[in-house]
Protein backbone atom coordinates (compact mmCIF):
# COMPACT_ATOMS: atom_id res chain seq x y z
CA UNK A 1 0.00 0.00 0.00
CA UNK A 2 1.43 3.35 -0.96
CA UNK A 3 0.74 6.54 0.85
CA UNK A 4 -0.21 9.54 -1.15
CA UNK A 5 1.61 12.78 -0.51
CA UNK A 6 -0.26 15.26 1.61
CA UNK A 7 -2.23 17.68 -0.49
CA UNK A 8 -1.69 21.33 0.28
CA UNK A 9 -4.70 23.59 0.46
CA UNK A 10 -2.67 26.53 -0.83
CA UNK A 11 -2.99 27.55 -4.44
CA UNK A 12 0.01 26.73 -6.65
CA UNK A 13 0.63 30.42 -7.36
CA UNK A 14 0.64 31.10 -3.62
CA UNK A 15 3.22 28.36 -3.06
CA UNK A 16 5.35 29.68 -5.91
CA UNK A 17 5.29 33.25 -4.59
CA UNK A 18 5.67 32.19 -0.97
CA UNK A 19 2.48 33.97 -0.05
CA UNK A 20 0.51 32.85 2.95
CA UNK A 21 -1.83 34.23 5.52
CA UNK A 22 -1.09 37.78 6.56
CA UNK A 23 -2.41 37.02 10.09
CA UNK A 24 -4.10 40.42 10.08
CA UNK A 25 -7.47 38.90 10.95
CA UNK A 26 -6.13 37.20 14.06
CA UNK A 27 -4.45 40.34 15.31
CA UNK A 28 -7.60 42.38 14.66
CA UNK A 29 -9.71 39.77 16.47
CA UNK A 30 -7.42 39.91 19.52
CA UNK A 31 -7.62 43.72 19.59
CA UNK A 32 -11.42 43.45 19.51
CA UNK A 33 -11.41 40.89 22.35
CA UNK A 34 -9.03 42.90 24.52
CA UNK A 35 -10.89 46.15 23.97
CA UNK A 36 -14.22 44.48 24.80
CA UNK A 37 -12.79 43.08 28.04
CA UNK A 38 -11.39 46.53 28.88
CA UNK A 39 -14.79 48.11 28.23
CA UNK A 40 -16.53 45.59 30.50
CA UNK A 41 -14.04 46.06 33.35
CA UNK A 42 -14.06 49.85 33.09
CA UNK A 43 -17.86 49.98 32.85
CA UNK A 44 -18.22 47.79 35.95
CA UNK A 45 -15.91 50.19 37.79
CA UNK A 46 -17.49 53.43 36.55
CA UNK A 47 -21.21 52.93 36.06
CA UNK A 48 -22.26 52.16 39.68
CA UNK A 49 -20.71 55.37 41.02
CA UNK A 50 -22.08 57.43 38.18
CA UNK A 51 -25.59 56.01 38.52
CA UNK A 52 -25.50 56.59 42.26
CA UNK A 53 -24.80 60.27 41.73
CA UNK A 54 -27.26 60.65 38.86
CA UNK A 55 -30.14 58.73 40.48
CA UNK A 56 -29.78 60.33 43.92
CA UNK A 57 -28.69 63.70 42.61
CA UNK A 58 -28.95 65.87 39.58
CA UNK A 59 -26.64 67.06 36.82
CA UNK A 60 -24.69 69.33 39.17
CA UNK A 61 -24.17 66.51 41.66
CA UNK A 62 -22.77 64.26 38.92
CA UNK A 63 -20.47 67.01 37.63
CA UNK A 64 -19.28 67.77 41.17
CA UNK A 65 -18.59 64.08 41.75
CA UNK A 66 -16.58 63.85 38.53
CA UNK A 67 -14.74 67.06 39.46
CA UNK A 68 -13.77 65.65 42.87
CA UNK A 69 -13.02 62.07 41.82
CA UNK A 70 -9.75 61.76 39.90
CA UNK A 71 -10.01 57.95 39.68
CA UNK A 72 -13.53 58.12 38.25
CA UNK A 73 -12.41 60.77 35.75
CA UNK A 74 -9.48 58.60 34.70
CA UNK A 75 -11.70 55.54 34.34
CA UNK A 76 -14.14 57.55 32.22
CA UNK A 77 -11.32 58.72 29.92
CA UNK A 78 -10.09 55.13 29.53
CA UNK A 79 -13.65 53.97 28.88
CA UNK A 80 -14.07 56.61 26.15
CA UNK A 81 -10.80 55.66 24.48
CA UNK A 82 -11.47 51.90 24.65
CA UNK A 83 -15.03 52.38 23.39
CA UNK A 84 -13.97 54.52 20.43
CA UNK A 85 -11.16 52.09 19.54
CA UNK A 86 -13.55 49.14 19.72
CA UNK A 87 -16.19 50.91 17.63
CA UNK A 88 -13.66 51.95 14.98
CA UNK A 89 -12.29 48.41 14.70
CA UNK A 90 -15.77 46.89 14.45
CA UNK A 91 -16.96 49.38 11.86
CA UNK A 92 -13.78 48.81 9.86
CA UNK A 93 -14.52 45.08 9.68
CA UNK A 94 -18.11 45.75 8.61
CA UNK A 95 -16.95 48.13 5.88
CA UNK A 96 -14.25 45.74 4.65
CA UNK A 97 -16.72 42.86 4.51
CA UNK A 98 -19.74 44.56 2.97
CA UNK A 99 -18.51 47.45 0.80
CA UNK A 100 -17.41 45.99 -2.50
CA UNK A 101 -15.93 49.08 -4.13
CA UNK A 102 -12.32 49.49 -2.99
CA UNK A 103 -11.98 53.31 -3.11
CA UNK A 104 -15.32 53.80 -1.38
CA UNK A 105 -14.40 51.27 1.31
CA UNK A 106 -11.00 52.89 1.94
CA UNK A 107 -12.57 56.34 2.14
CA UNK A 108 -15.24 55.10 4.54
CA UNK A 109 -12.67 53.36 6.77
CA UNK A 110 -10.52 56.50 6.95
CA UNK A 111 -13.60 58.60 7.72
CA UNK A 112 -14.75 56.22 10.48
CA UNK A 113 -11.29 56.10 12.06
CA UNK A 114 -11.02 59.89 11.95
CA UNK A 115 -14.51 60.28 13.41
CA UNK A 116 -13.82 57.87 16.28
CA UNK A 117 -10.47 59.54 16.99
CA UNK A 118 -12.15 62.96 17.05
CA UNK A 119 -14.87 61.60 19.34
CA UNK A 120 -12.27 60.20 21.75
CA UNK A 121 -10.36 63.51 21.78
CA UNK A 122 -13.49 65.62 22.34
CA UNK A 123 -14.70 63.26 25.07
CA UNK A 124 -11.34 63.24 26.80
CA UNK A 125 -11.06 67.03 26.66
CA UNK A 126 -14.60 67.32 28.05
CA UNK A 127 -13.80 65.06 31.00
CA UNK A 128 -10.55 66.97 31.66
CA UNK A 129 -12.47 70.24 31.52
CA UNK A 130 -15.04 69.01 34.05
CA UNK A 131 -12.30 67.57 36.29
CA UNK A 132 -10.34 70.82 36.26
CA UNK A 133 -13.52 72.83 36.88
CA UNK A 134 -13.24 74.99 33.78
Amino acid sequence: MTTSPTKSLRAPIGRARGLGSSHYGTEHWWHQCLSSVAIIVLAVLFIPGFLTHVIYGDYHTAVAWLHNAPIASGILVLLLIAGCHHAAAGLQIILEDYVGIEPVMLTAVVFVKFLMFALAVVGTLSVVRVYLGM
